[in-house]
């Protein structure tokens, strides 16, 4: 027996307890193909996934059960609501075909990210982590829809690097920024050049001549 025949057989036998049933011409009708169209498919091995999506949907069934095995058989609503999202984040930041090819150059199988995509199979953490790392998608967006800490990996190492930085780089970065400054700028030093010329005063990094008269 051939690996795509004792998965469809698996699938099967899941539906038929998810549903209640013993039979293949019962989960037939409720996918909605014929008698000679599901039997066909079985020889093949071939899953009807599109008709098995829209059952799972309907009768809030869960994917990773029928497909995988795992978990409980049906879903809550907050469950189905949050997995139904979840796919759709994955989706959404698989379709570039730029990101799926450089996932392809990282090792990752095109028909792996290909079942992933299509809710087919959870993405490993392994891919979780290389969606943040190569393409600054948060995690935590990804997993809860949560946009509150959705930083690219830039946003992060300005962060990281504004806070390594002494008040005089803090400054720089702020005003590069368009921030105001926080405190005003001190004068850091001051050297008199020759009596009764203008002396140089340095503020905040930099040298500018000031219009004050030191006497002798």
């Amino acid at each position: 027996m051939s690996d795509k025949i004792s998965g469809f057989l698996d699938v099967l036998a899941r539906l038929k307890l998810a549903l209640g049933c013993s039979d293949d011409a019962t989960v037939a009708t409720r996918l909605g193909l014929s008698k000679t169209a599901f039997n066909n498919r079985k020889l093949r091995g071939s899953l009807p996934t599109d008709e098995i999506d829209t059952l799972i949907e309907s009768e809030g069934l869960s994917a990773a059960f029928i497909y995988q095995g795992t978990g409980a058989v049906h879903m809550d609503s907050d469950a189905q609501s949050w997995e139904a999202g979840f796919k759709k984040r994955i989706k959404q930041s698989l379709s570039l075909k730029t990101y799926t090819d450089v996932l392809v150059s990282q090792g990752y199988k095109t028909a792996k990210l290909t079942a992933v995509i299509n809710g087919k199979e959870d993405p490993s953490p392994r891919l979780l982590r290389d969606l943040q790392v190569l393409f600054g998608i948060d995690t935590n967006w990804l997993v809860m829809g949560d946009t509150s800490s959705s930083l690219s990996g830039v946003e992060r190492d300005l962060i990281d690097a504004y806070r390594k930085s002494p008040a005089a780089g803090q400054e720089f970065i702020r005003r590069a920024a368009g921030m105001a400054a926080t405190t005003p700028p001190k004068p850091t030093k001051v050297k008199q050049v020759a009596s009764g010329s203008a002396p140089t005063i340095q503020v905040g990094g930099s040298v500018r001549d000031s219009k004050v008269k030191i006497g002798k």
